[in-house]
C-alpha cells in the first residue's frame, strides 16, 4: 500500500509539471502592436476598407489574453468581448493552439518570441502572416 501511494504521488507530480516555456506563458498578456494587418495591395483599397482595417487593428490592440496553469485561457477586448477556451502548447514545434469552449473555433499560432517580458505570436490569415506583440499586463 505504501509503495502504491508513492507511485501515485510521483505520477501526480509528473502530470502536473509544466515545461519552463509554458510557465513563461502563464499570465495575463496585453497586445501592444499588430503587424501585417493592412491588405497587401493598398493601391486598390477603398476608404471604407481603410476604416475597417483601422477598426480591426484598434480592436486587436485592445486584446488581452490570460493563460492559466490548468490549460485554460480567457481573452477579452476593451469593448467587453470575452472568449474562453483551452490551449495546448507544443514546445518542440513552437506552436500554441487555442480552442474556444464551444469547440467551434480553433486557432494555431506560431510562437516567435516568449520570454518573461514579451510574447510574439504569428498567425497565417488569407495567406499572410499577422504578427501580434504582447507585454505582461500591468
Amino acid at each position: 500500500m505504501k509503495s502504491f501511494l508513492s507511485i501515485l504521488t510521483i505520477i501526480i507530480l509528473l502530470a502536473s509539471c509544466k515545461s519552463k516555456t509554458e510557465k513563461l506563458l502563464i499570465k495575463k498578456w496585453d497586445c501592444v502592436k499588430v503587424d501585417n494587418l493592412d491588405p497587401v495591395d493598398t493601391k486598390f483599397q477603398t476608404p471604407e476598407d481603410s476604416v475597417k482595417v483601422a477598426a480591426i487593428e484598434a480592436a486587436m490592440k485592445s486584446l488581452s489574453w490570460t493563460f492559466k496553469n490548468d490549460g485554460s485561457y480567457t481573452t477579452g477586448t476593451a469593448a467587453g468581448t470575452v472568449v474562453q477556451g483551452t490551449y495546448i502548447m507544443d514546445d518542440k514545434e513552437k506552436t500554441l493552439t487555442c480552442t474556444t469552449s464551444s469547440k467551434n473555433n480553433s486557432n494555431i499560432y506560431t510562437i516567435t518570441v516568449l520570454t518573461e517580458n514579451e510574447l510574439v505570436l504569428s498567425s497565417a490569415a488569407n495567406g499572410k502572416s499577422i504578427v501580434m506583440h504582447f507585454l505582461p499586463a500591468q
